[in-house]
């Protein structure tokens, strides 16, 4: 093996000390709500905005500050990536977003910035039935550069923008693929290592349903759990590796958009520049900077497995008397308001027992003592929040970066995601998709001729 040189090993050192520097900022006319020690960055870009779940959002536009398209694909009408105004609140006080497919994304952003964490979406819709190239992502990110760099450069972004895909569904343009696709990835800071880590791959089972996905972030911590209203655990994963930290400018985003990445001739050549639009509906979101027992909550607008309601000791009442029975305390003792059509109607809270609420509250960051008064809220369950990380709960798969290719294992999957232009590219037009349209149509045709010896082997 060739031996590197002294001044090699020293300039390697020296490149990797500034591609991994923190983002920097300017002493200088640096906006006071950028600085790390008051309040966060907070902006909507000039774009139109709403109200939702007590945050403002802005609808991000074709034209404004943020002058790219990315990564939503360029319409064939006149080779522009749009994006619509596909977002309004509903009376009963969901969001619904829609995008127009091809012909437009839809991406809204929370206006105030935020960080470490539990984010917690609750959303609905047949993801099997979604256009294959159309991909739903929710995730923070930085454009902060966008709106601070006007005169001279005050803020950059780290290296992988501060962008944590909480959960993307997608088919990702494989029309054959049986169910949407569901990943979580992140972009670590610093270029050394790996770029991009998907931490874990699922499938969305079929037909209309409601997730809930919750996001625990903190300083070298994420935890994300996706489950089902019934209770279906579709994804629990842990990490401690090069987590993305909080800049203070990354904002929330939630985007519906169309992915280009279906360019095999044999799967249909340029099949997304047909693709139609789609319609999710969140029912729920919430913010705390507190992390630590969201990951183990039930979905908060569908039914809670109670445990059974305390029963008398003995039925000695004679029966002349004829009481009343006592229902179980988790039904509602008169019919509940109407709900909307497409979600489950919510029971009261069951009628308070001495017994379940002086149990402790079971965390995976931290045990109450057995001895303590009533439990706290959630909120308040953990004191040393800043202090300490989290214990991984035992039923969270905990990431590890040495089965990163297995994670990989869906190649197409992978590619897609990894072609994501989020970011102005200084590529000319062409001169890199070339090579991938005809290393995808190689790679199909040969898996086609293969396909075929497998199948006349078999008769």
């Amino acid at each position: 093996m060739k031996q590197l040189k002294p001044i090699s090993i020293a300039a390697a050192v020296a490149l990797a000390v500034t591609l991994g520097a923190y983002p920097t900022h300017a002493s200088a006319d640096v906006p006071a709500h950028i600085q790390r020690t008051g309040q966060r960055f907070s902006t909507s870009y000039g774009f139109p905005t709403f109200n939702w779940s007590g945050h403002d959002w802005a609808v991000r536009q074709t034209d404004g500050v943020i002058d790219w398209g990315g990564p939503q694909a360029a319409d064939p009408a006149d080779n522009r990536a749009k994006w619509v105004n596909g977002a309004r609140v509903l009376p009963n006080g969901d969001l619904q977003i829609r995008n127009e497919g091809i012909r437009g994304g839809v991406e809204i952003n929370a206006v105030e910035s935020t960080g470490y964490g539990t984010y917690t979406f609750e959303y609905s819709a047949d993801f099997n039935d979604m256009d294959p190239h159309n991909v739903l992502g929710i995730f923070p990110y930085d454009m902060a550069e966008m709106e601070l760099n006007k005169a001279a450069e005050v803020h950059k972004n780290s290296h992988g923008s501060t962008e944590i895909d909480f959960i993307e569904i997608s088919r990702w343009g494989q029309v054959s693929r049986p169910l949407p696709h569901g990943g979580v990835t992140y972009y670590p800071d610093t270029l050394w290592g790996p770029s991009r880590y998907n931490i874990d791959q699922f499938d969305i089972p079929a037909g209309q349903v409601t997730l809930q996905t919750i996001a625990e972030w903190e300083k070298d911590y994420l935890r994300v759990v996706t489950k089902t209203e019934e209770g279906e655990v579709l994804s629990d994963v842990t990490s401690t590796t090069r987590i993305p930290r909080d800049t203070g400018t990354q904002q929330l985003r939630i985007n519906l958009w169309t992915t280009e990445s279906n360019k095999s001739f044999f799967a249909g050549k340029q099949a997304y520049q047909h693709a139609d639009g789609d319609e999710i509906t969140f029912h729920d979101f919430s913010y705390s900077p507190e992390i630590g027992v969201a990951a183990n909550r039930a979905v908060a607008n569908l039914p809670i497995e109670q445990p059974p309601a305390p029963q008398p000791p003995a039925p000695e009442a004679p029966a002349q008397e004829a009481p009343a029975p006592q229902p179980p305390a988790s039904l509602p003792s008169a019919p509940a308001p109407a709900a909307p059509a497409d979600r489950v109607a919510v029971p009261p809270a069951p009628a308070p027992a001495p017994a379940p609420e002086s149990a402790p509250v079971s965390s995976p960051a931290h045990d109450p003592a057995p001895a303590a008064p009533p439990a706290p809220a959630p909120e308040s369950a953990r004191e040393d929040l800043h202090e300490n990380v989290p214990q991984i709960a035992p039923e969270s798969d905990l990431f590890d970066p040495a089965t990163q290719a297995a994670a990989d294992r869906d190649e197409d999957v992978k590619a897609a995601e990894d072609g994501k232009d989020r970011k102005p590219s200084d590529r000319k037009p062409g001169q890199a998709t070339f090579y991938s349209w005809l290393f995808a149509d190689l790679r199909s045709y040969f898996g086609a001729i293969s396909n075929l010896f497998i199948r006349f082997g078999r008769m």
